[in-house]
């Protein structure tokens, strides 16, 4: 990268790709008045002014997008902190934003070279482009921080979330990817943005996390609805749990090979096991962890009755347990 980029430009690189120079026969031409950066994003339209730009490299001229829209971009979006340029199409700015800001864009004449400029950061403008184009910005490696961004300023220009962020997109897939490491952060952006199949498919995850790691900041931003929703699916899951365990595998009565004694140690045995399970946050485990808890006991008894109860009384509670609901 050139010496001449920022450093602020040359941070938001890793997160938009790799940028270049931006040349006279990508610079349109200059404005009489430039924008004003402290003014809002939605109403600083205007030509770029003369000077050194970065281009993006994803949404780039010179590189054609996918169908349907690989042919000539016709709109220009700069990020005013990072001065990034984006080439994009009016047609899916038009089609996605509101009416407010489909205006900024139809007020050009054909004569124009038309920009947007947004004060959103080139990594957040670089995101919120990849969503509504729904393409993969995977290689870009953007934060959960910089997607949740993205998607405010989605809404904060009209984007209609519920119909761009759906189960066959790739922001959709992108974020379900991102869930085993951070399965809370991901349920609360799918939360804040009310995206009702994202939370859904992300809770199995969320169990993972303890009721007590879910700070302040995080429970207000998912709001009092998917909070008691996740809370709710915590509960019951412990409490069913609990009544899974509670019932002791059947007994029998005395026969030549099996004395009270020893049904009482096996009793002994399962509920210290039962007590392990219990003592333990498994909500968000599955049947094999818990058959890998309760199994050590079998090949200890010794009574063919004895096993056959404890076998019976392990796989019901492992076939209750899968059947429990595990999304909210």
């Amino acid at each position: 990268m050139n010496s001449y980029f920022s450093p602020v430009a040359r941070t938001a690189a890793s997160e938009v790709g790799t940028v270049k120079e931006n040349n006279d026969s990508l610079r349109p031409r200059a404005l009489e008045a430039a924008p004003n950066p402290g003014s809002s994003s939605t109403s600083a339209v205007a030509r770029h002014s003369s000077g050194h730009a970065a281009v993006s490299t994803a949404f780039n001229p010179e590189i054609p997008l996918p169908p349907p829209y690989d042919y000539p971009p016709d709109l220009l979006v700069q990020s005013i902190p990072d001065a990034v340029l984006f080439h994009v199409h009016k047609k899916i700015l038009l089609t996605t934003f509101n009416a407010d800001f489909a205006r900024l864009i139809q007020q050009f004449t054909e004569a124009d070279e038309p920009i947007v400029f947004l004060n959103e950061p080139a990594s957040v403008v670089n995101c919120l482009l990849h969503i509504v184009y729904d393409l993969s910005c995977r290689q870009y490696l953007p934060s959960l921080h910089t997607i949740s961004q993205s998607l405010t300023t989605l809404t904060k220009y009209g984007g209609p979330l519920a119909k761009i962020v759906t189960p066959a997109s790739n922001i959709f897939q992108h974020l379900l990817a991102l869930a085993p490491s951070d399965p809370l952060g991901v349920y609360v952006i799918a939360a804040a943005n009310q995206l009702e199949d994202l939370a859904v498919s992300v809770s199995p995850r969320a169990l993972s996390v303890p009721l007590a790691n879910i700070d302040e900041s995080a429970a207000i931003a998912m709001g009092p609805s998917f909070l008691l929703r996740l809370v709710s699916l915590h509960t019951n899951r412990r409490e069913a749990m609990k009544q899974l365990l509670l019932r002791p595998p059947n007994g029998h009565e005395d026969t030549p090979g099996c004395s009270p004694e020893q049904r009482d140690s096996l009793m002994r045995a399962y509920s210290l096991a039962v007590a392990y399970l219990a003592w333990e946050p498994i909500i968000s485990a599955d049947s094999s962890w818990i058959s890998s808890v309760l199994s050590p006991l079998l090949p200890h008894i010794t009574c063919r009755l004895c096993e056959y109860n404890m076998r019976s009384r392990i796989q019901a509670i492992l076939i209750g347990w899968d059947e429990l609901k595990c999304t909210i």
